[in-house]
């Protein structure tokens, strides 16, 4: 995970934390098996999802540790400080757990159904989580936008057949939310689909968003590796439609362009020209971290380059 504008990096042997420069600030061994590392430009969130603790460190120690009752799911870690923890109770199936950046508790929401993503915005104003249950022998998603500190929610709209996956803050007035059928764009201020984006039967393989574009790749062919790649603008409108005859394993965002990981090394896109610069290098079981317009980083098992 980016931690910093440097790297982040966990596994059964213990956690490590690299400048951008590549100094090694932290290299410790917690007793986490498979971590889930959540970094932001204040703290790094670290858990094993259905184990009962978590962890935020800084870049030199572990800042904060708790043992919690019950198994943790998922989570999110704003660059405000603000983190969630989404975990469930005797009574309930989903509780999200909101943390301000001195680790102190400021809201607890119990659901009924299941949490299955949470965000907070950069300022921490605002946090979102997607429910989902069975309604009718079908689906039901949930989405919660609340104010941190408030008792009420902010914003609850139900999405009937969608099991929502991903939600993900675009800006201060916009969302994503990334369903098994359809994607959304989404007002943070009132709720209002600002704009729906319908799969028509093709499968999403990958999503991600920032400030300036929202990119989705779809597997159109399986056996022939050939993917769709739609680019919208923050807004909904469309930028590009591609199709590409390559196996793609990762998707990314950042700034205006698309970077996507491929078999032949990695590829940028600018979705308004199309343009492509391809980077050559391995890319088998490997994952891809953009740091920069003009720098990536591809990580393995053992190395980052």
């Amino acid at each position: 995970a980016l931690y910093r504008g440097g790297l982040a990096v966990g596994g059964d042997s213990g956690l490590q934390l690299f400048t951008a420069t590549g100094r090694e600030t932290l290299n410790t061994s917690p007793d986490y098996i498979r971590p889930v590392l959540h970094g932001s430009e204040s703290y790094l969130l670290v858990y094993d999802i259905g184990e009962k603790r978590y962890s935020v460190y800084n870049s030199f120690v572990c800042v904060h540790h708790e043992e919690t009752e019950y198994p943790v799911f998922t989570g999110a870690m704003s660059d405000s400080g603000y983190y969630a923890v989404v975990s469930e109770s005797y009574n309930h199936a989903g509780v999200v757990s909101l943390y301000n950046d001195r680790f102190e508790l400021v809201n607890r929401y119990n659901r009924t159904d299941m949490v299955t993503c949470t965000d907070i915005n950069e300022a921490g104003n605002r946090v979102a989580f997607a429910t989902v249950g069975m309604q009718n022998g079908a689906y039901e998603s949930t989405l919660v936008i609340a104010v941190p500190g408030q008792s009420q929610t902010h914003v609850e709209m139900k999405f009937d057949s969608l099991f929502a996956y991903d939600v993900a803050f675009i800006d201060q007035h916009r969302l994503l939310l990334v369903g098994d059928r359809a994607t959304y764009i989404i007002s943070v201020d009132d709720g209002t689909v600002i704009c729906p984006i319908e799969y028509a039967g093709m499968q999403l393989a990958y999503a991600d968003t920032n400030q300036s574009v929202t990119a989705l790749m779809f597997s159109i062919n399986p056996v022939s590796d050939t993917y769709r790649m739609i680019v919208t603008d923050k807004n909904g409108k469309l930028i590009a439609d591609e199709t590409f005859d390559a196996g793609i394993s990762q998707l990314s965002v950042f700034e205006d362009y698309v970077y996507c990981m491929a078999d032949s090394g990695i590829v940028r896109i600018n979705p308004a020209t199309l343009e492509h610069w391809l980077i050559e290098c391995s890319t088998q079981g490997k994952s891809l971290l953009i740091t920069d317009e003009d720098e990536v980083l591809v990580c393995g098992g053992q190395s980052a380059a």
